[in-house]
Formats: C-alpha cells, structure tokens, sequence
C-alpha cells in the first residue's frame, strides 16, 4: 500500500509540474506582469524598464540570450523552442532559468548606476593662490578629461567607496583607481578609511545666480556715489609720471585697471569681514610649489544671469622679468589666453633670438594680440600697447587703488553686505577644508561690473573713446 501510494503522489506531482510549465510565462521576475501581447511588448519597448532589460539581455551570451528572446520577446513555448533549437525541454528550462539569474543580476547592477554614467555633467576648475610648476590644480581636471571630473563631483556630497564610484559612473575600478590616486596625489581627493571624497567647493549654477538679483537692484542704487569717489582716484592717478608717460590706449587702460580693482578690492574687503580672511602665510603649500584653493565650477546649460558681469581674479604670467596681469571679464572682447608672458618679453627686447625660442605656431598670436590693441605695429616694429610699468611704480598704482578700495568698503560697507553676509555655497558637512572667503566666492562678484558697465552707459567713464579692451593687462620690468 505505502510503495503505490508513493507512486501515486509522485506521479500527481509530476502532473502538476508539467501543467506549471505549460502556463504562459509573463515576465523575467523583474518586470512586473510583462505582457506578451504584441501592444505590451511595443509599451516595453518604449519604457525605461525596457530599455534596461534589453540591455541585460544583450549582455548575455548567446546560449542564454537565444531561449530568453524566444520565451519572453517572441512568446515561443518551451517546446517550439526546444525543437526549433535541436535541444530537449529540460534543457531550455534549465537555460531560461540560469539566464533570468543572470538578467536579474545584470539589471540589479544598473540600479546603482547614476545619471553620470549616461549624461555626464562638465566642470571647469579654477584656483585662489598660485598654481604648481605644471600649473596645478588646473592641470589636474583637463577641459576634456570628463571621467575626472565626474569623479569629483560623485565624490563631492559625501565619502564614497572605489566600488561605489565604479557603480555609479558605470566603469570598471581598474580604469577609475588611477585617475584616483591621481587626484589624491594633487590633492584634489583625500582618502579617509576605504573611502574618497572631493576636497575643494563645487559651485553649482544656483550659487553662481543667488544673489545677481540683489546685486543688480543695488549697483543701481549706489553707482553714481561710487562712481564720485572712483572719479577721485582716477584724477589722483592722472597726476602721477608713471600714468603720464604712457599712449592714449594704455592711459584708457590703466583708468580700467585701476577702476575694475579698485571695486573689485572693495567687495573683497568687506567680504574678508563678514566670511573671514586668510593670510598668504597660511595658504596650503601644495605639490611642486603651489599655493592654492581650488574651486570647482558645474557647468550648465542654463546661463546664469550674473555671467555677463562676473570677473575672474587677477591673474599674472611671467617670463624672465616681464610679468603680464590680467582681469578677464566679459568686459574683454579677446583675451590673450594664459602665458603669453614670454611673446611680450620677445617684442620688448626686439631681438631675432628671442622670437626663435618661441614656438612658431605661437607666433601666430602676435597678429590677433595686434588685432584687439595690445600691440601695435609701428615703423620700428611692434610695441605694447598696454601700460607698461617698472615693479616700483605698479606698486604704487596699487597702493592707489588700496586706499580708494578702503574709503568705499567703509562707505558701503552696509551694501554690499546684503549681498555677502548669510549667503555663499552650502557645504557637505564633512568638507572642513573650504575657508569663508572661497564659500562667498560668487557673492557680489558682478558689482564692479555692473557699475562700470551703468557708468559707462551714463558717459561717466571712457566717453567718446572706441576702446574695447576694459580689463587692463599691466607688464613689470
């Protein structure tokens, strides 16, 4: 009795796992009631969902591929596809069963990858300090190198693991662990525990636009009062030697620089209250001579309203004794580009073996300089034609623009803090390296600007001049 009612139960059983498997399988376990109608197969298609399965399908060699196709894309059964494959029932079962393992899998890997491993963002990496011998930090982060900076900002919210990094930008970790250590090495990363994390600010586009509003709506206000006392120091620099030995176009240069810094240290000044100063002496000294912040910038599509009037920071390039600075703005409409230090050197010295150092494919640029005012051909050959000064004499133009900086920030102190004070990026809470004048870097950028451009259109300043060139270059010997 037991021995035929254990054939009997076995028997049933094997009934019931053949009508288990006759039934119309209707998903990978992964999609949820996958229909295997032509329409819900077309809606498939078209869906996110879809479009990942069909991605984890592709992966998979073709043993496995082949049944999963048939089975769940073209509704074949078990046996139609057996016979159509020369192979045993069991056999595709066993196969649709290994390659559902395996596209689940798959497609539970593609959950951790992030929006960067499909639409990269771009980012532009910019310094306070001096930069390294090989002009780090940004020589680190190339314009193209969009890996590096990916890796940056997945890093920037919080610590994150090499694996974890490899998930989200969807590349292996033997490609990713160099560009690391790499980053680590300049100092852009730092390592804590098994984890990275990105250790400068990374401006996004809403940082760069929160306080261009405020900032336009009082450069309107105030402007014309700033404009009085800019007005005094530019008179004051009319009386200098140094200002008086120079051309038309390197005098109307020399009232830009003197203008655009000196509102520009007005804004610093005040800033420096409000967020905190750093000394010189207390910039990290960095890899291959460097001392320097570094600051990170999201590029976006979406323009932000403060472009047209922001400034980048002073910046000087030197070769043997000429050293070349520049404000660039959206003022300028040519800049000269980093390093152009040395073809200067070689038009001042006027020497045949000065231009043989130089590049000849740089050479070109001598024409565009030519071309946009900074030099000028004369019969004897070419000259500068931007203010030309000796050390002594730059620092006393400085000096100049100091004590107007000084008399302004005083006065309109109160203004320009409503643009500065409780603003600047939000940081991660574990990026303690960000001093407060870096956090407020984007606050009141756009003021000295936005009052030259509102002086200039009111003929307070360079009227009836046809000069465009409105951030000066300056060169010491």
């Amino acid at each position: 009795m037991q021995a035929w009612l254990n054939t009997v139960l076995k028997r049933r059983y094997y009934d019931l796992l053949r009508i288990k498997y006759r039934c119309p399988a209707v998903s990978l376990d992964i999609a949820e009631d996958m229909s295997l109608s032509e329409k819900g197969f077309t809606d498939l298609e078209h869906s996110e969902e879809g479009e990942q399965i069909r991605r984890s399908l592709a992966l998979q060699t073709e043993i496995y591929r082949n049944v999963l196709v048939r089975f769940y894309m073209c509704g074949e059964s078990v046996r139609q596809i057996a016979e159509a494959l020369s192979v045993s029932e069991n056999t595709v079962k066993s196969r649709l069963d290994s390659g559902r393992k395996k596209v689940r899998k798959e497609f539970e890997a593609m959950e951790k990858y992030s929006e960067a491993s499909y639409s990269p963002k771009s980012m532009w990496i910019s310094c306070s300090g001096n930069c390294g011998t090989n002009d780090e930090p940004l020589s680190l982060v190339a314009n193209d190198d969009i890996i590096a900076q990916n890796l940056l900002i997945l890093a920037y919210d919080k610590p994150v693991t090499i694996p974890e990094l490899s998930g989200a930008i969807g590349i292996a970790a033997a490609y990713i662990e160099p560009i690391v250590n790499r980053l680590i090495s300049g100092e852009l990363m730092k390592r804590t525990g098994d984890k990275v994390y990105t250790d400068f600010v990374i401006f996004t586009h809403e940082d760069r636009d929160s306080t261009s509003e405020d900032e336009e709506r009082i450069s309107s206000r105030i402007y014309k009062e700033v404009w009085k006392i800019i007005y005094e120091g530019i008179k004051e620099l009319e009386q200098t030697d140094y200002y008086n030995f120079q051309s038309l176009h390197q005098k109307t240069d020399m009232k830009a620089y003197f203008a655009l810094r000196t509102l520009l240290h007005t804004e610093y000044a005040v800033r420096d209250r409000l967020a905190g100063k750093i000394k010189w002496e207390d910039y990290p000294c960095r890899p291959n001579g460097g001392k320097w912040f570094a600051m990170g910038n999201i590029c976006s599509e979406k323009p932000y309203r403060s472009k047209q009037y922001s400034v980048n920071g002073e910046y000087s390039d030197s070769f043997e004794n000429i050293t070349v600075y520049e404000y660039s703005s959206a003022l300028n409409n040519f800049t000269s580009s980093d390093h152009q230090a040395d073809l200067f050197y070689a038009v001042m010295k006027d020497s045949p073996d000065c231009l043989d150092m130089i590049d000849p494919k740089r050479l070109k640029l001598l024409d565009k300089l030519c071309e946009n005012g900074y030099l000028v051909r004369t019969e004897n050959g070419l000259r500068p034609d931007i203010p030309v000064l000796t050390e002594s004499e730059f620092s006393e133009l400085r000096k100049l623009s100091d004590k107007y900086a000084a008399v302004l920030s005083e006065k309109y102190g109160r203004e320009y803090s409503e643009v500065i004070q409780g603003r600047g990026a939000k940081l991660p809470p574990h990026l303690k390296s960000v001093p407060g004048f870096i956090r407020h870097m984007w606050c009141a950028n756009s003021m000295a600007v936005l009052i030259m451009t509102k002086a200039m259109e009111d003929g307070l300043f360079l009227q009836g001049l046809d000069h465009h060139i409105l951030t000066a270059y300056i060169i010491k010997e």
